[in-house]
């Protein structure tokens, strides 16, 4: 989720100041001073308070239940590459909240996300096309879909990820893999260069990471979350080894 961590750290000191105000208050469940600060930090360019103050536009917190409202505050972030943001329009396109239902587009997005990190979004997009829902129908893409979450430490994809490993042909699975290591490569970079990015700061902020009502998978990893996810990613690669077959 490097993207977004890379957005935290270019925007302004008032817009964190702000971001870090509406936290204090959504923790109080001060509803209306949150809507206030992560208004404020949002119109600033703080993609993380856009995707908070989406979130109280979805629950009705501190302001009316307005599904277009978080629709549009969700995209404000997406347009920074927010991966958060990116896996909240796929589930409003995939289900029609604030938006017409399209499969496809909600496809797109969870696919944005997945390349960023979201392991949530990776295995919902693993789903969609062992289904064809949305997308074509493809085991193989499946397959791709489910190693990528497995490795991002998603347990719920290790049965569909280890039931397709078996049943894919050996170039397709070796194929899979190849898609999979570039997959790694991109991630990892985002990874380092949030890192680096997160330790230049002279006064960081925990308080930026966690999004009022987000799941855990939502949070933004600071470095050592990314070193530790490194670590699973590695865990995981190894495993997959055992997917690799022999050509011929």
């Amino acid at each position: 989720m490097g993207h977004a961590l890379i957005l935290a750290l270019l925007v302004s000191s008032p817009s964190r100041a702000d971001l870090a105000k509406g936290l204090d208050a959504a923790a109080q469940e001060d509803w209306p001073t949150a809507y206030r600060e992560f208004k404020e930090s949002a119109l600033r360019g703080n993609g993380n308070a856009a995707v908070n103050l989406g979130n109280l536009y979805m629950r009705g917190l501190g302001v009316a239940q307005d599904y277009g409202q978080a629709r549009a505050w969700y995209e404000k972030a997406a347009l920074e590459s927010n991966p958060i943001a990116e896996a909240k329009l796929g589930v409003l396109y995939y289900v029609g909240l604030g938006v017409a239902e399209n499969r496809t587009r909600a496809a797109e997005w969870f696919q944005k996300a997945g390349d960023q990190g979201d392991a949530h979004s990776a295995m919902t997009l693993g789903e969609m096309y062992l289904a064809g829902d949305g997308v074509p129908l493809s085991r193989f893409e499946a397959y791709i879909w489910f190693t990528i979450a497995s490795e991002l430490g998603s347990q719920e994809a290790e049965e569909p990820r280890v039931k397709l490993a078996t049943e894919l042909p050996a170039g397709e699975i070796n194929t899979a893999l190849e898609r999979v290591a570039v997959w790694r490569k991109s991630y990892e970079q985002q990874v380092e260069k949030a890192a680096r990015l997160t330790a230049k700061r002279t006064q960081p902020s925990d308080s930026e990471a966690q999004a009022p009502g987000a799941t855990p998978q939502e949070s933004q990893p600071g470095p050592a979350a990314a070193t530790e996810k490194k670590a699973t990613q590695k865990k995981k690669s190894e495993g997959l080894k055992k997917d690799k077959q022999p050509k011929g």
